[in-house]
């Protein structure tokens, strides 16, 4: 209804099962998702600011203990690029924390800004993440906890110049997510867990 696209790049695969649905809210048989291998899902989305949200369901197929990075599932940056004001939210591995969310904040690694969750997410479950952005804060819930998962004020105002949004892997595709996602949304202001319990205009 907005007009939003988006591309599919090679290495996914369509109509997997999904998350569970409400009652009421579909009227398919079931619900499908994407599977990601590999590739990513890119948007562009011109007039983005810095008070924004994402909410998506995500299944994760890989083991969290395999690699330094799980798996990273959402970033807004240049494309093949890390840069000072790029954000990028997935899941850990023996770098951080294995199994717990990580958001990192600007570039490489020395440069970066890295914030990890803790609670670990379930290999082969769907969890449902909300991330809020606020200007410098932001906040991560997961699934139904009214406690946020991680909750910070970064140095910069982050990535309001910047149009790409990537779902599947990293702005430069180092340690793309291996698994499902389903029900991306972006809203342009920011949603709380209260308003996930009713219907939302993305």
């Amino acid at each position: 209804a907005h007009r939003r696209d988006a591309i599919y790049e090679l290495g996914i695969t369509f109509f997997l099962l999904g998350a569970e649905v409400p009652p009421g809210t579909s009227t398919a048989a079931s619900n499908r998702s994407t599977h990601f291998a590999g590739g990513r899902l890119i948007a562009q989305i011109p007039e983005l600011e810095n008070r924004f949200s994402v909410v998506l369901w995500l299944w994760n197929g890989m083991p969290s203990d395999d690699r330094d990075h799980t798996g990273w599932f959402y970033s807004r940056d240049h494309a093949s690029s890390l840069s000072v004001t790029g954000e990028h939210l997935g899941i850990g591995g023996n770098a951080t924390l294995p199994g717990r969310l990580v958001f990192q904040h600007g570039g490489p690694a020395d440069t970066s800004r890295t914030l990890v969750g803790k609670t670990e997410l379930k290999r082969w479950h769907w969890h449902r993440i909300l991330l809020q952005r606020a200007g410098k804060r932001v906040t991560i819930y997961v699934d139904d906890n009214k406690l946020p998962e991680i909750d910070a004020e970064l140095a910069g105002e982050g990535a309001a110049n910047i149009n790409h949004l990537f779902f599947g892997g990293r702005s430069d595709q180092q340690s793309p997510f291996e698994g499902r996602l389903d029900n991306i949304a972006v809203f342009d202001r920011v949603i709380t867990p209260e308003d996930l319990e009713v219907s939302s205009d993305p």
